[in-house]
């Protein structure tokens, strides 16, 4: 069970595609909360 687990791990890092999609995800993440706050930021200043 140890064995293959540690093979999974170390197949996952060798493609990085799901490194990177979760990357994308956070930068998206990031954006909304950023534009979130500009929005809240705007409004108090209304």
């Amino acid at each position: 069970m140890f064995m293959a687990k540690k093979a999974k791990s170390k197949k996952t890092s060798e493609s990085g595609g799901l490194n990177r999609r979760q990357i994308i995800g956070l930068g998206l993440i990031f954006i909304f909360i950023v534009s979130t706050i500009a929005l809240a930021v705007s409004f108090s200043g209304l």
